[in-house]
């Protein structure tokens, strides 16, 4: 790792139309209703992320041990914000900053933040950890080298980015995202 340049969150989001067919069981409104779902039909609540060895899989995992429930993570072959809107799944785990609009929108709900703070871009959506799961779900975004890269090359270029990320426009440019600048090694 070069450096790291911004911070973000991991959101559980769900459909915003209650009304929609896979939630006419249940309703998914907030985390203990999701959680009570996966409770009455163990293995039924689908949790779209973005795959096997993902942080949000990791996430996905980390809850349903934290909570003890039976969830059922899964990648579909397209965005899982897209399986959502195709019924093919209730929930997501997602960085914010893919579904910052579809929420704000209202096409999203945003059942819970995995973060060790609220997001300030979704700030009445309380944490897991507010809501008694301490699970939390570090996103950030950031630059690596090529391994073998001379640690004097690694040192300079981790310099660079974190001056960079550490600007003004730097955070400018992060306005909206749901990530905010965290230049840092």
């Amino acid at each position: 790792m070069v450096a790291r340049t911004d911070v973000g969150v991991a959101v559980l989001v769900g459909r915003g139309d209650q009304e929609a067919e896979s939630f006419q069981e249940y309703s998914m409104g907030n985390l203990e209703e999701f959680l009570e779902a996966a409770r009455q039909d163990p293995g039924m609540v689908e949790v779209a992320d973005t795959g096997p060895g993902s942080i949000y899989r990791a996430g996905t995992l980390a809850l349903e041990q934290e909570a003890s429930v039976d969830l059922f993570p899964k990648s579909p072959a397209k965005p899982p914000t897209e399986a959502i809107y195709d019924g093919e799944v209730e929930t997501a785990l997602v960085p914010s900053d893919t579904v910052l609009t579809d929420v704000l929108a209202g096409e999203l709900r945003a059942i819970a933040v995995f973060s060790d703070e609220r997001s300030g871009d979704l700030r009445d959506v309380p944490t897991a950890r507010e809501l008694g799961h301490d699970v939390a779900v570090p996103v950030f975004g950031g630059v690596a080298a090529p391994a073998g890269t001379p640690p004097e090359t690694v040192d300079e270029l981790g310099r660079a980015f974190r001056d960079a990320s550490a600007s003004r426009a730097f955070a400018r440019a992060l306005v909206g995202t749901g990530a905010r600048a965290n230049g840092s090694r």
